[in-house]
């Protein structure tokens, strides 16, 4: 009604104070409103309450109006809402729309936000009578340049725009004492490379950096300190004069605006009969209390007064309060009511920091660098022992297969010198002495064509250097001429195939003049 106020109010606390969210109240017409689907986007006349996330922190007040002409409803914000209360108490708002279209914003019943609802909404809920003609354009000789360059004025001739803007003292020179090819800073000629320095490992030693004592007046490349130029006066410029054919800014001509209405009293609602709820937040227990919606901002304010004011009463006597001297009065006033609570948590205190502080490790103490040199060395120096032994132990294996071997070969011969003495040899390499007897050639080593030999050279394959293992001890000599033949006629092999056991070869070629012959062992 036009004659009476509209007043709405509520309580709302934030148990975990507000950080993000919204927790306002919509108010209806239920002759466009739909109960049973009511969403965030339906449709509303009033919206009011705190809302705080990121860069918002304020308390909406928000009214729908509608267009006469249009039929179409805008929403008018409040110009400058008050902020959101950042504690977690409860806290009363309310909203006053009086019939003059004044209103207030109110919080814990004190008017933070006062204005008019036809001077303090944007956008104004009435619209401009003219608004710029949308088919008007700037036409294209418009002078929008208020000031130009006189075109009369020139450089003077004496305005050197290269002078810089600061120039050597020339008045001051160089103090005596300054050196000119030192440097401030040089290595500490004092200095020693300490004895237990390992270039190995702690790398190149390098003497401290101390000031140079030559320096004392200064050093390096002196230069006379710089002072302002009287002669400079930078980059010249031409005067501005008045443009004689500036026209001013150039706007779009008016029109009426075909949608222009005035409503005088936009604080008369429409029929207001159903509220709703809207909560976006992101934090937990958020309470609602104590909604009012009226026409008398007095019994509103008679009922907060019993009942808000009684539990704002309640919560600031559960709050802990600091004393007028603040803060710190308050403490102290906190500590003196519980002195044998406070002696204790300081000794405790106390007790566990120099425990803390004071009690050993047990970890092992770090090595000094020379300990730990001294480390490293004595590893080096077992590795390389175990890396000797190896080798020695290595050695003597060889050593001892060498003599096993050398052992089982004499052992051999012997055996064989006696059966040769029991029983004499036929066939064989055949004669040396006889010249009638044709020499095979293998390499350089001569085979007596007896019928061993045949076989041994055919066996062979009478292909010069071909290996061919010796019955007997080993030859290291590659010219067999001046070895000459062994005494039980083995063949010897010259180069590095010398040297081969002929425990093989023999008892193969005898095989096989048994097998041609069957007679004849060698």
């Amino acid at each position: 009604k036009k004659e009476v106020p509209f007043v709405v109010q509520f309580e709302a606390k934030f148990q975990d104070s507000l950080t993000c969210g919204g927790s306002y109240i919509k108010i209806f017409d239920s002759s466009t409103l739909d109960p049973t689907g009511f969403k965030d986007d339906t449709p509303y006349v009033i919206m009011f309450g705190p809302d705080k996330c990121g860069g918002t922190d304020k308390v909406h007040f928000i009214l729908r109006h509608q267009n006469p002409k249009t039929g179409a409803w805008e929403e008018k914000h409040a110009k400058e809402p008050p902020s959101v209360p950042r504690d977690s108490l409860t806290h009363l708002y309310g909203l006053v729309i009086n019939p003059d279209n004044s209103f207030e914003v109110q919080i814990d019943g004190v008017a933070k936000l006062s204005g008019n609802l036809l001077t303090s909404m944007v956008p104004p809920v009435n619209p401009p009578k003219e608004i710029d003609d949308p088919a008007d354009s700037k036409p294209s000789d418009w002078v929008d340049e208020a000031k130009i360059d006189d075109p009369m004025s020139s450089k003077p001739d004496d305005w050197d725009e290269d002078e810089p803007m600061r120039i050597p003292d020339l008045t001051v020179t160089k103090p005596d004492g300054w050196v000119d090819d030192q440097e401030t800073r040089i290595a500490d000629p004092s200095a020693k490379i300490p004895e237990d320095w390992d270039e190995e490992e702690d790398g190149e030693w390098e003497a401290p950096i101390i000031d140079n004592p030559a320096c004392k007046v200064g050093c390096g490349t002196w230069e006379p300190p710089k002072i302002s130029n009287p002669m400079y006066k930078g980059k010249w410029y031409a005067p501005k004069i008045d443009n004689p054919e500036y026209k001013g800014v150039w706007s779009p001509r008016q029109i009426p605006n075909p949608d222009y209405f005035h409503d005088e009293t936009p604080c008369v609602l429409p029929v207001i009969d159903s509220i709703g709820i809207d909560i976006w937040t992101m934090n937990k227990g958020i309470l609602f209390d104590n909604l009012v919606v009226a026409t008398d901002a007095g019994k509103a304010k008679a009922f907060a007064d019993q009942s808000w004011k009684l539990r704002k009463e309640l919560e600031e006597l559960q709050k802990p309060k600091a004393n007028d001297g603040g803060t710190v009065a308050y403490l102290l006033d906190l500590v003196q009511g519980n002195l044998a609570a406070t002696a204790v948590t300081c000794v405790a205190v106390l007790l566990t920091s120099l425990w803390c502080c004071c009690r050993s490790s047990g970890a092992p103490r770090a090595p000094t660098p020379a300990e730990r040199r001294q480390i490293m060395k004595e590893a080096k120096a077992k590795s390389k022992a175990k890396e000797e032994a190896k080798k020695a132990e290595g050695e003597e294996k060889e050593e001892a297969t060498e003599a096993k071997e050398d052992e089982a070969e004499a052992e051999g011969e012997k055996a064989e010198e006696e059966e040769t003495k029991e029983k004499p040899v036929e066939g064989g390499l055949g004669d040396p002495n006889d010249d009638n007897q044709t020499r095979a050639r293998l390499g350089d080593v001569s085979l007596q064509r007896g019928p061993c030999a045949s076989l041994l050279y055919s066996e062979v394959g009478n292909s010069p250097g071909h290996a061919c293992p010796v019955w007997g001890p080993k030859i290291q000599h590659s010219n067999l001429r001046e070895q000459g033949w062994r005494r039980r006629g083995g063949v010897a092999l010259a180069g590095s195939q010398a040297g081969l056991l002929a425990g093989w070869l023999a008892p193969r070629a005898c095989g096989l003049q048994r097998r041609n012959h069957g007679q004849h062992p060698c």
